[in-house]
């Protein structure tokens, strides 16, 4: 595809326009909870700048018989393109730990906001992939608006969920950050297992991060293990 004769890989323009769209979803949200606009469109131009820098730089580092030794070919985007969806992950992490390094207590409520962002992205990256003709990405473009769909409404109820607050009189964020990052994980997982040239170590690090979404959820809920630990044995002793 070229526009003025400026070759444009549609698998990078396709990247653009998921972070545009999940960016706008993030900010749409972040406006209703009463953010601050200007902090919220600073977190979103940082994200952009780090998930770049990020996803070229582990790109590079995991595709090393292209890039070692011929290290200019890193700035040949047009030559050598190409960026790691772990590194783009990365960068929005940094870029919300750099909005509210003095607001520690409201970094989980940022990235709730970045969660439902990635997930609304996931289903225009999924929906793009389906022209490629690929028959998973119609699966996972289905599934991706599901998941969406049910945090965009989770978000406002979540904190109410009896399982998550427990005993607690107040529920903290961090729900849709754990499960947006949990499915994150299960589609890459997914992903890789439907591709010809899996890789052991990709397929780990997305079960990973689909446990570790759930470890999020669980430790900010306001249920503890040793009462849930005491509550299985309770059970099973009822049972006998």
């Amino acid at each position: 595809m070229k526009l003025n004769s400026v070759t444009i890989y549609l698998y990078s323009l396709l990247l653009a326009i998921s972070f545009l769209w999940g960016s706008f979803v993030a900010y749409k949200k972040a406006i209703e909870s009463h953010f601050e606009e200007v902090r919220i469109l600073d977190t979103v131009v940082l994200s952009g700048f780090w998930s770049f820098v990020f996803g070229r730089v582990m790109y590079v580092l995991l595709n090393p018989g292209t890039f070692w030794g011929n290290w200019p070919r890193v700035f040949f985007l047009r030559n050598y393109p190409g960026l790691s969806h772990w590194g783009l992950l990365l960068g929005i992490f940094l870029a919300v730990w750099l909005a509210t390094r003095k607001q520690k207590g409201q970094v989980f409520d940022l990235l709730d906001l970045a969660g439902l962002g990635l997930t609304g992205g996931m289903v225009i990256y999924f929906a793009g992939l389906v022209f490629s003709g690929s028959v998973f990405a119609v699966g996972a473009a289905v599934a991706s608006l599901v998941v969406f769909s049910l945090l965009w409404k989770g978000e406002q109820e979540y904190r109410t969920y009896e399982w998550y607050k427990n005993k607690k009189t107040q529920a903290r964020s961090g729900f849709i950050t754990g499960v947006a990052l949990s499915y994150y994980g299960l589609a890459h997982f997914a992903w890789q297992m439907a591709s010809p040239d899996r890789k052991l170590v990709g397929i780990m690090a997305d079960l990973l991060l689909f446990a570790g979404g759930w470890v999020i959820v669980y430790s900010r809920s306001g249920r503890s293990l040793s009462d849930d630990l005491k509550l299985i044995k309770r059970h099973g002793r009822k049972k006998e």
